[in-house]
């Protein structure tokens, strides 16, 4: 495998991490289970990036497979913190979903 390859492969894997993350709370407490839904989160956008069923992902391509892992992100994160359900995220909610910091104080890193 190239160097190259090899290097998307990592960020694929690292870009699907942080998908899932995001919505890993709300998903799935067990390990195993979080992996398994990382994993087919990242096939799916694979699967969806890759437009000519090549099986490999071309520097456009991999920037549709960035998006659309993002836009999933995205959604998970809002679903998360709507929590009233209403389907719109009042400027509470988003303070209320910042996630805490080691010392319980509210952490800037990853809130929004």
């Amino acid at each position: 495998m190239s160097k190259r390859k090899r290097n998307w492969s990592a960020a694929i894997v690292v870009i699907g991490c942080s998908v899932l993350v995001a919505a890993a709370p709300g998903l799935a407490r067990d390990r195993s289970e979080m992996k398994e839904k990382m994993a087919e989160a990242v096939q799916a956008a694979f699967t969806e990036a890759d437009g000519d069923g090549s099986t490999t992902l071309d520097t456009a391509e991999f920037a549709q497979f960035h998006t659309i892992l993002e836009q999933r992100r995205a959604e998970a994160r809002f679903d998360r913190l709507d929590t009233d359900g209403d389907g719109a995220v009042s400027l509470q909610e988003i303070k209320d979903g910042r996630p805490m910091g080691r010392h319980g104080k509210k952490d800037c890193r990853g809130g929004l």
